[in-house]
């Protein structure tokens, strides 16, 4: 709720429309990347729900609101190099692989940053 006061956008919720579940969250969020400061598109997934295609259907979703609706002209999401699934949602979702980095934030690996900029 702090990030939606202090900067209109945050985390979302998920659950499964049949069972009403809690699958976990999504969102964007300010963070630090390689030393700079950017918005963060993340997700968090309880793994029963993993493969399924929520991931890529919540990260489309919040990247069309908050690139079109709030009007953030650049999302990025930092991944690390062995994380094949989350590489591939940001493929999916039209992000481009723009470099590789160790990321001092998360032990030191090296880790893949993908992006979209609204044109």
């Amino acid at each position: 709720m702090k990030s939606y006061l202090n900067n209109g956008f945050g985390r979302w919720t998920a659950e499964t429309r049949s069972a009403e579940v809690l699958i976990r969250v999504a969102g964007i969020m300010i963070s630090g990347v390689n030393e700079k400061t950017e918005n963060g598109l993340g997700y968090i997934i309880r793994s029963p729900f993993w493969n399924n295609g929520y991931v890529t259907e919540a990260a489309a979703v919040i990247l069309c609101v908050e690139l079109d609706s709030i009007g953030l002209s650049r999302i990025v999401a930092n991944i690390p190099h062995d994380h094949s699934s989350p590489a591939g949602v940001a493929k999916k979702t039209v992000m481009k692989k723009e470099f590789e980095f160790i990321n001092k934030r998360n032990r030191d690996i090296l880790t893949y940053l993908y992006a979209i900029n609204k044109d």
